[in-house]
This record gives C-alpha cells, sequence and structure tokens, in this order.
C-alpha cells in the first residue's frame, strides 16, 4: 500500500473513531436525559401532601365534616373531629372547593407541594329550613362511634316545658330512657344516672337540672353542640360505664349582636361581642313567677338561674387561650318571713391554653368544679350541708399524618367529699334523698385520680379504618386499671358502612340508690375498689333515599362490679354483677318539607346481688320514640314529639296482713293492715305514653320567633307509682288499696323570642 493511501486510511480510522466517540458520548447524553426526564416525570406524577385546618371565621373553632373537593377531578376528602385534612396530590396547581351545609363555599388556588397547610376560614350563613329536626346524622361525632352530633336547631325543636332543654331532648333518641316524668336523669342502655357522663367544655357537671329534675340547666343559646355516645367513647373520657354527653359551649360570632328569650317557665338573654382576634360570650336565664307574684302582692317562695361565660383570646397564629364558666341554682323558701331554706347549686370555671400547626395539636386544661346542696328549718331543727368539690387537669397531644392519627394525654383530679345533715324533727330526708337514709350523718373523704390515654388510628385501606386505644386510671392508693378499646369501620360501597367496637370502662365513685321523683340527693361516695364494664356494638348504617338514613345498633354489656347501698352501716356499699342486651332502630330524614326521627329500642337489664337476681328501675324493655317536624311555608314549622315504652319496675306487695290491733277509743279495737313486699321489683307500671306538640312561627328574617308548646298534648295519665292506701267503708274495717300516683298533666306554654 502506498504512503498517500496509508494516511488516506489513517485518517479515515481517526475519523471514525471521533466519530465513534461523538455518537456514543450523544447516546449517553440522550439516555441521561431520558433518565432524568423520566425521573423528573416520576417526581412530577408522585403523590404529594396537601393537609389543611377548616375553622369557624367567626369563632376561630374547628369544623368537622367539611366536604373538600378538587375541582376537575373526582378527588376528595372530608374533614376530621379537629377541622384537619389530608389529600394525596401529584405535583401542579388545583382549585380546592370547601363546602358545608352550614357555611359559604370557599374556592381558593393552590400549588402542590406547600410548605404550610392550609388555613380555611368559612364564615357562617342562615339557613332557612325551620323544618331540619337533625342537620345530619352523618355528622357523627366519631366516625368509629355510634355518637351523634346535635346542633342548636335540632335541639330547639324538640318540645320542652317552657324554654328548649337539652337533657330532654337527649332523652328521645332510643339510647336513653328516663324512669318518669318528674325526674330528668339519663339512663343509657341500662345504666344508671350515676353511670352516665356530662361535660360542660371538659367539665363534669355532677346534677346539671332545675325544677327537681323537671327542667335542665343548660341554656341552647349559649351551646354550641352537644356529641351524645350511648356506647364506648373515645379514650379520652371517662371513668364511667355507661354514655356520654358531651356539650361544647357558644362562642363570640361576627356582629355583636344579643338576643332575648320569654316564656312561660323563665326570660332568658345573652349578648357577644367580637373582635379581631377574640370574642366574649355572655348568657343568663332566671325565673320571673316570685317577681311577678310579688308585684300582684302574692308569694312564691321558688327561683332558679343559670349562666355562662365563653371568653377567647387568639394569641398569635398558633397559640390561643379560653376561658369558659358556668353557674346555676334553684332556691325555695317554702313561705314567707319562714326559716325553711332549700338551695342547690353548680359552680364550674375552665381555663385553656391551646397550640397548633400542621399536624400537631397540644392542649392543656384546668377545671373547678363545686356541687352544693344547703337546707336549713329552724323550726324542725333540719340543716343539711353536701358539698362535692374537683379540682382537675388534663393535657392533650395530638398528631396527624396521612392515614395516621395519634391521640395521647394524660389526667390528674381531685375529689372532696363532704356530707353532713341532721333530720331533728322532721321527715323530709326520704323525700330529699330516698327512703333509708340516717338521720345523722357527717361524712368527709378526699379521693385523688390520675392517668392517662391513647389511641392510634389508622386507615389501612380505603374502605378500612381501624382504632386502637387505651386509658389507664389509678386511685392514690396505688390501685390502677388499664382498659383497652378497639374500634373498627368498614365501608361496603353502594351498601352502606360497617362498625364495631369492644372494649372495656371503669368509674370510682357510685351513688348506690337513687330517688323516685328527685334529682337533688343521691350523694355519690368514693369507692376503693372501681365499678367495672366490659361492652360490645355491631352497627350498620346507611343512606337511603329521599334523604333518609337508616341505623341499627346491638350491643351487650357485662357489668362485673355493680354497686348498690346496702342495709347496714351508711353508706356501705354492696357489690355484684349485670349484664344488658339490646338492639336499636333509627331512621330520620334530614331535610325537606317533612323530617322525622323514628326509633324503637329493645333492652333487657338484669342485676344480680348474691342470690337476688332482679331488673333495676330503669329496665324499659320496649321504647318507641318520634320527632316529627312539618314546614308550613317558609316560616312556619310544626313538630311532634312522641313516645312509648312498656312499664317501669317496681315492687310491689304480696299481701296486706292484719298484724297489729289500733285502738279506736270507746273500748274499739280494729285490724292495722301490715304490707308485705313482694320480691325487689317483681312488677311493673303500666305501659307509658306522652305526646307533645310544638309550633313556630318567625318573621323580620328570622329575628323574631314565637312559640306554643304542649306537654302531654292527650292528658295521659302515666303513673309515676303506685301507693298504698286505706279506705273505710262505712262501719267496716280498714281496707287497703292500691292507687296510682300520675306525672305530667297537660302543660301549655307560650314563649317569644328577640333578637337584635
Amino acid at each position: 500500500m502506498s504512503a498517500p493511501n496509508h494516511k488516506l486510511c489513517e485518517s479515515s480510522r481517526r475519523t471514525a473513531y471521533v466519530a465513534i466517540q461523538f455518537t456514543t458520548w450523544k447516546i449517553i447524553q440522550v439516555v441521561i436525559f431520558a433518565m432524568l426526564l423520566c425521573q423528573a416525570e416520576d417526581l412530577i406524577a408522585q403523590p404529594q401532601l396537601l393537609t389543611g385546618h377548616l375553622r369557624d371565621e367567626l369563632s376561630h373553632l374547628p369544623i368537622r365534616e367539611v366536604h373538600i373537593l378538587i375541582n376537575g377531578t373526582s378527588i376528595g376528602t372530608t374533614t376530621d373531629s379537629e377541622g384537619f385534612f389530608r389529600l394525596d396530590l401529584p405535583v401542579g396547581e388545583y382549585l380546592v372547593q370547601a363546602q358545608h351545609i352550614g357555611y359559604f363555599t370557599v374556592e381558593m388556588k393552590v400549588h402542590v407541594p406547600m410548605e404550610q397547610p392550609l388555613l380555611i376560614s368559612l364564615r357562617p350563613r342562615t339557613l332557612s329550613a325551620p323544618g331540619v329536626m337533625i342537620e345530619s346524622t352523618q355528622l357523627r361525632a366519631d366516625t368509629l362511634s355510634s355518637g351523634l352530633l346535635l346542633t342548636p336547631r335540632s335541639l330547639l325543636n324538640a318540645p320542652a316545658l317552657g324554654e328548649p332543654d337539652p337533657l330532654r331532648a337527649v332523652t328521645l333518641l332510643p339510647s336513653v330512657t328516663v324512669a318518669n316524668d318528674l325526674k330528668g336523669d339519663l339512663h343509657i342502655r341500662g345504666g344508671g344516672a350515676d353511670e352516665s357522663l356530662i361535660l360542660l367544655d371538659g367539665m363534669e357537671i355532677q346534677n346539671p337540672h332545675h325544677l327537681m329534675g323537671l327542667f335542665g340547666a343548660f341554656n341552647v343559646e349559649a351551646l354550641q353542640d352537644a356529641q351524645f355516645y350511648p356506647s364506648l367513647t373515645s379514650a379520652r373520657y371517662g371513668d364511667r360505664l355507661s354514655g356520654a354527653l358531651i356539650l361544647q359551649s357558644q362562642a363570640a360570632k361576627e356582629g355583636g349582636r344579643a338576643k332575648m328569650n320569654i316564656s312561660a317557665l323563665a326570660s332568658s338573654g345573652s349578648w357577644q361581642r367580637k373582635w379581631r382576634n377574640g370574642g366574649i360570650f355572655l348568657s343568663g336565664r332566671r325565673t320571673y313567677y316570685d317577681v311577678v307574684a310579688s308585684l300582684l302582692r302574692q308569694y312564691v317562695g321558688y327561683y332558679f338561674y343559670d349562666g355562662n361565660l365563653h371568653f377567647q383570646q387568639q394569641l398569635s397564629p398558633q397559640w390561643d387561650f379560653t376561658t369558659k364558666g358556668f353557674v346555676n341554682t334553684d332556691q325555695i323558701r317554702p313561705d314567707r318571713g319562714e326559716s325553711g331554706l332549700f338551695k342547690w347549686s353548680n359552680r364550674a370555671a375552665t381555663m385553656s391554653l391551646r397550640w397548633q400547626r400542621q399536624h400537631w395539636r397540644w392542649q392543656n386544661q384546668i377545671n373547678f368544679i363545686q356541687f352544693r346542696i344547703n337546707a336549713e328549718d329552724t323550726s324542725d331543727a333540719l340543716k343539711i350541708q353536701n358539698l362535692l368539690r374537683e379540682l382537675s387537669w388534663q393535657g392533650e397531644f395530638e398528631y396527624h399524618a396521612e392515614r395516621t392519627s395519634v391521640l395521647t394525654g394524660a389526667f390528674a383530679k381531685r375529689l372532696r367529699f363532704g356530707y353532713y345533715w341532721e333530720e331533728g324533727k322532721s321527715d323530709d330526708l326520704d323525700e330529699i334523698f330516698y327512703g333509708g337514709v340516717p338521720g345523722n350523718f357527717h361524712y368527709q373523704r378526699e379521693q385523688a385520680l390520675f392517668g392517662g390515654f391513647i389511641e392510634f388510628t389508622r386507615r389501612l385501606h380505603a374502605r378500612v379504618t381501624l382504632r386502637i386505644g387505651a386509658r389507664l386510671s389509678s386511685q392514690q392508693d396505688g390501685t390502677a386499671l388499664w382498659l383497652p378499646r378497639v374500634s373498627a369501620q368498614y365501608v361496603w360501597p353502594h351498601v352502606g358502612q360497617w362498625r364495631f367496637s369492644f372494649g372495656e370502662s371503669a368509674q370510682w365513685q357510685a351513688a348506690g340508690r337513687e330517688g323516685i321523683e328527685s334529682n337533688i340527693g343521691s350523694p355519690s361516695f368514693p369507692l376503693a375498689q372501681p365499678l367495672r364494664a366490659r361492652s360490645a356494638t355491631i352497627a350498620f348504617e346507611r343512606a337511603l333515599p329521599g334523604n333518609f338514613s337508616f341505623n341499627i345498633e346491638a350491643y351487650t354489656r357485662r357489668t362485673k362490679r355493680v354497686a348498690r347501698l346496702g342495709e347496714s352501716h351508711y353508706p356501705t356499699f354492696e357489690f355484684g354483677k349485670g349484664t344488658t342486651n339490646g338492639l336499636e332502630i333509627l331512621l330520620t330524614r334530614e331535610r325537606g318539607w317533612l323530617t322525622l326521627q323514628a326509633s324503637y329500642a329493645g333492652m333487657k337489664t338484669l342485676h344480680t346481688f348474691g342470690e337476688e337476681t332482679y331488673p333495676p328501675d330503669w329496665d324499659i324493655r320496649h321504647s318507641f320514640k318520634g320527632l316529627f317536624g312539618v314546614s308550613l311555608g317558609k316560616n312556619i314549622s310544626l313538630h311532634f314529639a312522641t313516645q312509648w315504652h312498656s312499664g317501669a319496675p317496681f315492687t310491689p306487695y304480696a299481701a296486706h296482713l292484719p298484724l297489729l290491733l289500733r285502738y279506736l277509743g270507746d273500748k274499739n279495737w280494729e285490724w292495722w293492715w301490715e304490707p308485705v313486699p313482694a320480691p325487689r321489683n317483681r312488677g311493673r307500671l303500666a305501659a307509658y305514653w306522652r305526646s307533645d306538640f310544638l309550633l313556630r312561627k318567625r318573621w323580620a328574617s328570622g329575628r323574631r320567633e314565637l312559640y306554643l308548646q304542649v306537654l302531654n298534648l292527650l292528658f295521659h295519665h302515666n303513673p309515676l307509682r303506685y301507693e298504698t292506701r286505706y279506705y273505710r267503708s262505712g262501719n267496716a274495717e280498714l281496707q287497703p288499696r292500691l292507687i296510682a300516683e300520675n306525672g305530667l298533666p297537660l302543660l301549655p306554654s307560650l314563649g317569644f323570642v328577640m333578637e337584635f
């Protein structure tokens, strides 16, 4: 090969080599670019977490069950009980929409990912739906429990004595039984009145009643909502064996409006003022019969009053401070100028400091609560000074993440029991408390309780949610209980949802006995060993066409330790066991010209003490309840409440034996009949039936309202009890006869509401 040809070949090889190197490098660059592009696409397509918090624009309180929708997609969720939501979205810009029936809809553009969670404030709006009875049974206080969220509107639509009464409205739910007309104690799923927990803003209220149990002490206008748990509650609530009623007081709203309610029973008013980062809400209520009577130169020796305070100040975007208070007092002075006085009252105050940011929430709360009974009658030497005082603290820490939430906290409380009474020459103690109390009694004890709780909630699947929790409760002597709880929810698409819960509960005090008609007495005492119960529930809920909702729930409870006051030294307790099994069916219609809440409850409760087994006084085997609302135009609505239940147990007399002779004078003697009681609660009262009526008329854009209520509209005679009375016909001997004492007569009342 010649030199020129050799150089040409060498040059060609170099050119080919350079071309190969260049091509290889370009291919590598293309591959690297493609890999980077794929990684970028994967990065863009990778779901990012969008979180946010919804709150009321006026009260700054969290809003539960707000629908969060991403426009143009089928992606959405709802906020939890603390107003938080979480969504998985690819990187990009979106239009987020927040919807709630009681608020104006809000839309806002967001870019995902976000460094800080969204903070969305919703402005409340007034709904002209006078027939709405419960705004939504889907608004559950806890989706893993059977709890119902009751709003002031739903409470207002339940007929009551004089003014709307939250405690009486709750009795229309299938889980609650009431022994008779004159007793307002809540018996939840077979439990005693001392086994039901009533909390107002985290403060446990011992006896929230007026008129000796006929009327509740909570003003509906002062409440934001009421969460009712008929069975196992969240681990943060305790310590009670049965369910709980959790009340939240009203916060100030924009506008600083005042409101007045004048009814046949009492007059109430509220005032509120809102500023940029805080507000104050005040409400008060008082009877006026005694004032009107004094103007007419008559004397009425009874009155009551109650009041609420809610003050909130936001210290920074993350910190806010709240203080709340509650008072209620009843006083009876039978005769003008007489020395007799009977007074009972509640005093409660709380302060809380809360920090909230992104996924975290921390809160500290201190409570002071006092329940007092004072009575004095110098003519009969009757004197009562009963006091139950509580000082408590509770701290909570909550964390929300994708599909997971953790709640943990601790609590400590100190209770002081101070009871003192002297009967003197009177026989009133049996009527004030219950039969069998000693004539002279002095009792002082202190009890310290402390512990903690934890709950872990995890959404295992789009259809399955699981919650595991436990509560640790202990006394100062070292006695401690570890109470586990587990709940699960399964959503069956296009069918409904199933709920299951199982757990244990306990309580460290008990009354052991209840008055027949009075809610004043029944003092509670601390226990060395707690009462314990194990409960399980299974429920199915389904939304039906036409705004109907159907819920059926079966439950069982095994009480390992139940208490009653013994016949020996007062207050010696006897301990036994108890069982409760029940079934509840609830049908509701939430919107439209006709709204309803209809329910059936079947229950059987038995207590066993030694060889004696009997149903307690509140064992109502069957009950039907209904609350119906009819809208007659824009501003007129009718509401009917009716309830029927089988008779409550009572102890009859097996026989009347002529055991004693009584001298009548003139050498005449006759037999005195001595009653012989049958086994405990062997008999039952006649079936109970009552229908109530409420008519509401609104005008001036809803700022004026006139309402007419009638209790026991059909004037049905419902027996409270049976008493034995002795009658003589001519010259015949004295003969015993069983007579029924009836409950409420027909009671109409008229009221007027004015907002300005």
